[in-house]
C-alpha cells in the first residue's frame, strides 16, 4: 500500500488505529483497520444514500444494465494533511498514515456516493448504488456526454475532530 501511494510511513500522531490482516478462505489477505475510536470522535457530514428497492422500482422496464467493479474507489480520494494526521495506523511493521480515504471510515460511503453522483450528473439515465464491502457502481441506461472534473479531495468538510 506504500508503493501504491495509499500509505506513508510516519512517526507520531495524536490518533492511532490498529491495523491487522485476516486471511480469507479464497486466499485473499485483506488489511483490516479498526477505526472505531476515530469514527466515534468525528462528526460525519450526512449524504442521502439510495435505497436499492426505490432504485429498482425506478428502473422497471430497462433492458440493459452494467455494474463496474470500483473496489479501490476510496483510494482515489486524497486526504488533506489534517485528515491524514487523524488516519494513522499502527502495524507490526511500524506507523503509517493514510494519504487516501481509508475503508472503514464512517463518512466514506456518503462521500463516495456524492462524488459518483456528481461525476454522472450530466449522464442521462444513470443511477449510482455502492454496495457495502464490494464498492460496486450500478450504472443504468445509455451514457451521453459526461462532464470532466478533477479528482475530489477529502477534507475537513467531511469529518472533524
Amino acid at each position: 500500500m506504500v508503493e501504491l501511494g495509499i500509505l506513508e510511513p510516519c512517526r507520531a500522531s495524536k490518533w492511532a488505529s490498529l491495523a491487522f490482516i485476516i486471511p480469507k478462505k479464497d486466499g485473499c489477505v485483506p488489511q483490516i483497520t479498526d477505526l472505531c475510536l476515530l469514527n466515534n470522535a468525528i462528526i460525519q457530514k450526512q449524504y442521502p444514500l439510495p435505497i436499492i428497492t426505490d432504485m429498482l422500482d425506478r428502473i422497471s422496464g430497462y433492458k440493459f444494465f452494467t455494474k463496474l467493479d470500483i473496489s479501490m474507489q476510496y483510494y482515489t480520494f486524497e486526504l488533506n494533511e489534517p485528515s491524514q494526521e487523524l488516519c494513522l495506523i499502527v502495524t507490526p511493521l511500524g506507523k503509517y498514515k493514510y494519504k487516501c480515504l481509508p475503508m472503514g471510515l464512517n463518512c466514506a460511503p456518503d462521500f463516495a456516493q456524492q462524488v459518483m453522483e456528481e461525476v454522472l450528473r450530466d449522464v442521462n439515465d444513470t443511477g449510482v448504488y455502492l454496495e457495502e464491502n464490494k464498492s460496486i457502481l450500478l450504472y443504468l441506461g445509455a451514457p451521453h456526454a459526461a462532464s470532466r472534473q478533477s479528482p475530489p479531495s477529502v477534507g475537513s468538510q467531511w469529518f472533524h475532530r
